[in-house]
């Protein structure tokens, strides 16, 4: 194919984007389109030698293949291993944990499908996940498994001029659908639906239509412009859609969809401009500064996203311009490096390292199977603890620890079965009935351990009756779930009213759940149960909702003769001060510079608080507990409390810190 100098100019142009999105995303708020402009390119280059062999009669799949082992596995292998090092030294294991799980995937090619199910690319904490950035290569890959045995298949059975069309028409289903996608997850808001928020970013099915539309390019390009200035206009016009996108569109923006159009057709533009005549913006990107930068933009794009994400590991989120102006000439050097002495001698046919086809895929295949292999064993080792120091592992073992019931006794189909593993407290003499039973979802399930340990001072026996994502609150749904969540909700509380039917000895119940979820009218709904027939089901919204379920479960529950105790919501922590707990450990102080603002706090569960405040003073035999009491004064909360860390996750106690918490609590007094 002939050498296409101002190929490698958009190729710089692109990746000169992504790092300054990355490292100074103020500088190209929308940089990530670099990626959209690698997509159109590599859809047109690969196809036109796709296209011209088949042509030719000397296409082979398993030589496609070889070809792109030579040109993605050497480097991308090396910087596996690379950063399976420095994240042994520098990652807690929670967070290498994270990175074994990413790695099993990354070298499977299935890291836009991983990461789509726990990364939103967007977000602060993504910034810290050194094999983010492989997602894009994971689609590349899928496609171009996919997309040679499609074209095979039309170019052998269908005429080879509705080739073409059947193209476009790929590329718009595709558009299309990506579009909808990020329409659709506009409306998703919540940490459990990141999945759904996400879908229209990673997924193969959303960003086809990119790579498609590189491969309509090669059978447009055949047509030549009629006039020269045709061809300037369009250059100038194509490299300004570019430059547009990437100082205009900022994290915020709804995208890919329709949003990736001016980029991606911008590139299609430039290429098509280009091709037949030397335009400004032809020579311009052919200059050889830009031709060296696209040279080594594979390697660049592989080796810059980990240096910085372990920088700001390392050091911190916040880097420093001059570190940060660092950062990137490193990845400048290492990406040379890795260009001069890794791709070309196993990409071109003179290269020492150069394998024939059986060998390069055999090699290749050998090769990311280690390194899947290596991502295995680190999660199943979750994270390796032991390269840590005792203290650093005591801070770790407290938070990975778990309700021990939660396993075997979260969920409605659970509430009458394990028995003898369910029941905590005061529990030696078989068949004693139950004195307390707690209803919620995963913020009920954290207070067991709490509970359990009052129990047993009490010599009271207790229950978990707990349903992850459905609260204690009849007849009542958190609507910005997906709707199935209704029905599992539904059955979870029909579930709680024939727990007690069954258990009419019962005298405590413990209400405990993600309150803030519920806490405006916009967030809650009927679910259909009725707990009073003369009460009929209204679906009337007022500022006051969340109090009026939650009025209506207590007086349900007091009408039964028992007594309630409301606990308010765990505070939501952005972002988990893990290390900073580890450094205090270390350091042998109390960890309160690990706290946040007390403010943030208040903005996330005062209305809840309040609500739950309300109706313990207007209701005898309810009594309310708010966690934010305990853990917060009036300027901070704690994350570090009497030397323990107390968060599992974002918005849970850890076990250890539940039990350690009860010295704070008590139970009401029963008869």
């Amino acid at each position: 194919m002939t050498y296409l100098p101002h190929v490698d100019g958009l190729r710089a142009s692109a990746i000169l984007a992504v790092v300054v999105y990355h490292a100074a995303p103020h500088l190209a708020p929308g940089g990530y389109v670099g990626v959209d402009v690698f997509f159109v390119i590599s859809g047109f280059l690969i196809t036109s030698i796709i296209v011209r062999e088949i042509a030719e009669g000397r296409f082979s799949f398993a030589g496609f293949l070889a070809r792109r082992a030579r040109r993605i596995a050497p480097a991308l292998v090396v910087v596996y291993a690379a950063t399976a090092l420095v994240a042994l030294i520098l990652l807690l294991p929670d967070t290498f944990s994270s990175y074994g799980r990413s790695l099993f995937y990354s070298s499977l090619f299935a890291a836009n499908y991983y990461f789509n199910r726990t990364t939103d690319y967007f977000s602060a904490p993504a910034h810290e996940k050194p094999l983010l950035h492989t997602w894009s290569l994971s689609i590349e890959e899928q496609f171009y498994i996919l997309w040679p045995l499609l074209l095979l298949m039309i170019w052998t059975w269908l005429p080879r001029r509705i080739l073409p069309f059947l193209i476009g028409a790929l590329a718009f289903a595709s558009l299309a659908f990506s579009e909808y996608m990020v329409e659709v997850g506009r409306s998703f808001t919540d940490d459990e639906s990141i999945r759904e928020r996400t879908y229209a970013f990673y997924a193969l099915s959303c960003r086809a239509w990119e790579l498609l539309l590189g491969a309509c390019l090669v059978f447009a390009i055949n047509v030549k412009p009629a006039k020269g200035w045709f061809s300037e206009a369009m250059a100038v016009a194509g490299l300004g859609a570019i430059a547009g996108s990437i100082f205009l569109l900022t994290n915020a923006s709804r995208f890919p969809g329709l949003a990736a159009l001016p980029a991606t057709m911008g590139t299609a533009a430039v290429i098509y401009a280009c091709h037949h005549r030397t335009t400004l913006v032809g020579q311009a990107l052919s200059v050889r500064p830009m031709v060296w930068v696209g040279l080594i933009s594979y390697s660049l794009y592989l080796w810059h996203w980990p240096i910085l994400a372990f920088g700001r590991v390392w050091l911190t989120p916040e880097l420093s311009h001059t570190t940060i102006a660092a950062f990137v000439a490193i990845s400048f050097g290492a990406a040379w490096l890795s260009w001069r002495f890794i791709e070309l001698p196993f990409r071109a046919q003179q290269g020492a390292f150069y394998f024939p086809v059986r060998r390069a895929l055999a090699t290749a295949a050998v090769c990311l199977l280690a390194t899947a292999s290596l991502g295995t064993a680190i999660r199943l080792g979750n994270g390796l603890p032991w390269r840590l120091d005792e203290r650093a592992r005591q801070v770790f073992y407290e938070r990975a620890s778990i309700n021990p019931y939660r396993t075997q006794c979260d969920g409605a189909d659970k509430i009458f079965g394990n028995d003898d593993v369910c029941a905590f407290g005061h529990t030696q003499t078989p068949g004693q009935p139950y004195d307390i039973a707690i209803f919620g979802d995963s913020n009920a399930d954290q207070f067991v351990p709490l509970v359990a340990k009052l129990a047993e001072q009490r010599k009271l026996k207790g229950r978990q009756v707990t349903q992850t994502a459905c609260a204690a609150l009849l007849g009542a749904w958190r609507t910005n779930q997906p709707e199935w969540r209704k029905w599992t909700c539904l059955a979870y509380q029909q579930q709680i009213i024939k727990f007690l039917d069954e258990n009419p000895q019962l005298k405590l119940v413990i209400l405990a759940s993600n309150w803030a979820s519920y806490q405006y009218p916009d967030m809650v709904g009927h679910n259909g149960l009725v707990i009073d027939p003369a009460a009929p089901v209204t679906e009337t919204r007022g500022p006051y909702e969340f109090q009026r379920h939650l009025e209506t479960t207590v007086a349900f529950l007091r009408d039964r003769g028992l007594k309630v105790m409301i606990i308010g919501q765990v505070p939501y922590v952005k972002d988990l001060p893990f290390a900073c707990a580890v450094s205090a450990r270390r350091r042998g102080d109390s960890g309160n510079d690990c706290g946040f603002p007390a403010k943030s706090v208040r903005d996330q569960i005062e209305v809840s608080n309040s609500a739950i405040a309300e109706v313990s003073k207007r209701e005898s035999g309810v009594e309310s507990r708010l966690p934010s009491d305990v853990i917060c004064d009036k300027e901070h909360c704690y994350t570090v409390m009497d030397g323990l860390f107390l968060y599992r996750d974002h918005g849970h106690l850890n076990a250890v810190a539940a039990r350690h918490l009860a010295q704070h609590f008590q139970l009401p007094i029963l008869p």
